[in-house]
This record gives structure tokens, C-alpha cells and sequence, in this order.
């Protein structure tokens, strides 16, 4: 398989993701908004840059602690694993949440000898 037929890949899964927090924010009136290569992707490729491998989120923290509050109970838990530092211990060095897809192996460099949630994000 050539590389930029996985990355493709890789993309629509992560997609799937961005649709389920989507799904949330939309259902709970959270704001949300697209930020760095997801947000120039979106305008300057009506997509993905080509080469990007992730999605970038932000929202303000009053929006963002209301996400992981409604997110806990609200994510499609077949589909999804919301990952924070209350899931696993071991999951970032800074308090960021990732919504990973169940079913999908991802594993990022620094993260090799973790015990993690490795699905796509």
C-alpha cells in the first residue's frame, strides 16, 4: 500500500472523530472551532492538507471542561475512547483530551512504551 493511500486513510478515521465531537458540541450548544493544519486544511485544500495526520480542536476552557464533563457519558463509547489524564495516567504531559476511534492502532513515537489507547485521533 502506498503511503499516501494509508494517510488517506489514516484521515477519514480521524474524520469520524471530529464528526463525533461534532455531534456533541452541536447537541449540548458547546463552541468549538478548527485550529492549526485542521483549520488551514480546511480552507486552503477543502480538507486535509495532504500530509497532516491528525485534528486540531479548541475551544475556551469553560467550553472545553463543559465538553469533558458531557463527553464522559455522551460519546459513542462502541466507537470512541475519550482519552484525558483521568482516563490514563500516562496519556499526555500537558492536560489535553484526544477522542480516539476503538478498533484503530496508532502508536506516536514518545508514546511506544506506554500502556495506552493507541487508536487513531
Amino acid at each position: 500500500m502506498c503511503i499516501l493511500d494509508a494517510l488517506r486513510k489514516i484521515q477519514l478515521c480521524e474524520f469520524l472523530c471530529l464528526k463525533e465531537i461534532k455531534r456533541i458540541c452541536e447537541k449540548k450548544s458547546i463552541p468549538y472551532f478548527l485550529i492549526g493544519g485542521t483549520l488551514i486544511g480546511t480552507v486552503r485544500h477543502k480538507g486535509f492538507i495532504p500530509w497532516d495526520d491528525d485534528i486540531d480542536v479548541g475551544m475556551l476552557r469553560k467550553d472545553y471542561d463543559r465538553f469533558l464533563e458531557i463527553a464522559k457519558t455522551d460519546i459513542n463509547k462502541e466507537k470512541f475512547f475519550l482519552q484525558t489524564t483521568q482516563t490514563e495516567d500516562d496519556c499526555c504531559d500537558y492536560e489535553i483530551a484526544t477522542v480516539r476511534l476503538n478498533g484503530t492502532h496508532f502508536v506516536e513515537n514518545h508514546r511506544q512504551n506506554l500502556s495506552l489507547h493507541n487508536g487513531f485521533l
